[in-house]
């Protein structure tokens, strides 16, 4: 486990909260871990956030992988 996510704990699933950047692009963060990442569209968002969740939380695994947006 990474320095950023030392001490976290979850159950069977993570959730990231997605908001518009302030370069057009969209970012996520999860709740509860030291973990963003940021893309141009959401298929690329998708695709960084399940990376990011495999290099952030080496040797767990997770049901699911939750993508909530919030408008603005």
């Amino acid at each position: 486990m990474n320095s950023n996510t030392e001490g976290f704990s979850l159950g069977n699933e993570i959730v990231f909260i997605i908001e518009d950047s302030a370069d057009g692009g969209l970012k996520a963060s999860a709740i509860g871990a030291d973990v963003s990442v940021e893309a141009e569209n959401f298929d690329q968002l998708k695709h960084n956030v399940r990376k990011a969740v495999a290099d952030n939380f080496e040797g767990m695994e997770f049901s699911k992988i939750v993508l909530g947006y919030i408008l603005q």
